[in-house]
């Protein structure tokens, strides 16, 4: 009876051992990194949750060119997508007034102030390099609605 449950025991070490290398995906690429975001690069489309006071999108990289980014508003108040290439920290841009200073960095484009639970898309064609993703809104990028994105 003892070596029956032993080698019930090990079948089922095994086959739960298995089923966690499944669903943990065995760190393949397009692994999550810290936050959710998808490290792999997104194809073409990048979806954005715009909230008080953050700005989720559903990749930190995405492959040169056309890019669409599918912003949506889930907070309270208005909020924008600004998109900037920049080699500065995310946090690191030149303000002015309560908002990024965009004399000062290279504008790529933006979406329009969104009400609350507004969505619009935008596409923009992005070459390799780095960018921040920010809402320029008075006073919003010093809230932290700003996030690095890389285009490979």
């Amino acid at each position: 009876m003892r070596l029956i449950n032993t080698r019930f025991g090990l079948v089922m070490v095994s086959a739960v051992t298995a089923a966690a290398l499944v669903a943990c995906g065995g760190g393949e690429s397009g692994a999550k990194s810290e936050g959710g975001k998808s490290e792999g690069g997104a194809s073409g489309k990048v979806e954005v949750t715009l909230s008080e006071w953050a700005i989720k999108p559903s990749a930190a990289k995405a492959k040169a060119g056309s890019v669409e980014f599918a912003v949506t508003n889930k907070g309270a108040t208005a909020h924008e997508l600004a998109v900037y290439q920049t080699d500065a920290a995310a946090y690191k841009l030149p303000q002015a007034g309560g908002a990024v200073d965009e004399k000062q960095v290279t504008v790529v484009g933006r979406t329009a102030s969104l009400d609350a639970n507004k969505t619009e898309s935008k596409k923009m064609d992005l070459k390799a390099g780095k960018y921040v993703l920010v809402c320029n809104l008075p006073a919003h990028y010093g809230q932290g609605m700003r996030v690095a994105f890389t285009v490979e």
